[in-house]
């Protein structure tokens, strides 16, 4: 079963989100909208949310979970200090600290993986943004995805069916890699990337108020 909600303030959102701990900002002014849909696959979860306007979120994630996070955008994406691409999925390890800035509106896929499902298949996979060598496997997601939540009258067979693929999808495209970036908070690159993030959310939320 498919559910779906729509919210017209970030707090609204992330009060439905209960897999996270995080504190959440609506960066620019304007009148906020969101989206949210959500399937529940027997112990595994995806959630979809549109959002129109700048946010910024920062929390840590659940203990007994994996997040796999894929956005599209056509503006600026972080995670922590990594901008992301066409073909970047996210992954954040269970009680692991992010923070995510997104500017403009964006399609945010999210699928929560039980930790202990990931780790006997692929071991404990450190957090952080994957670069996937085949742009086909992006593509193939984003087409599961319309699939789930655009196509109207879908069965309760289907609609787990097509579940199954997208969650089974989202963690093997991990596997086909090229690039991890890691958040050490260490080096200069970081610490400017923090100082810049603290700056924007300080001068943003002065001009919201």
């Amino acid at each position: 079963m498919i559910t779906h909600y729509q919210f017209h303030s970030i707090e609204e959102l992330f009060n439905k989100i209960d897999h996270v701990d995080s504190n959440d900002l609506q960066l620019k002014k304007g009148i906020y909208l969101s989206d949210f849909s959500q399937i529940i696959c027997e112990d595994s979860m995806i959630q979809r949310v549109y959002t129109n306007i700048s946010t910024s979120c920062e929390g840590v994630s659940r203990s007994d979970y994996y997040m796999f996070i894929l956005v599209t955008s056509k503006d600026k994406q972080i995670f922590r200090n990594c901008t992301l691409n066409y073909s970047s999925i996210i992954v954040i390890k269970p009680l692991s600290e992010y923070e995510k800035i997104s500017f403009g509106e964006n399609h945010t896929l999210v699928v929560y993986v039980p930790k202990t499902k990931v780790e006997e298949r692929f071991g404990s996979i450190q957090t952080g943004v994957y670069d996937i060598k085949e742009e086909k496997d992006i593509n193939i997601l984003l087409h599961l995805t319309s699939k789930l939540f655009n196509q109207k009258l879908l069965t309760t067979d289907i609609i787990s069916y097509l579940s199954s693929l997208l969650i089974d999808k989202m963690q093997t495209v991990i596997n086909n890699i090229y690039n991890i970036c890691n958040n050490c908070k260490q080096c200069n690159s970081c610490k400017q990337f923090y100082d810049v993030v603290h700056f924007m959310k300080k001068e943003y939320k002065n001009h919201i108020d």
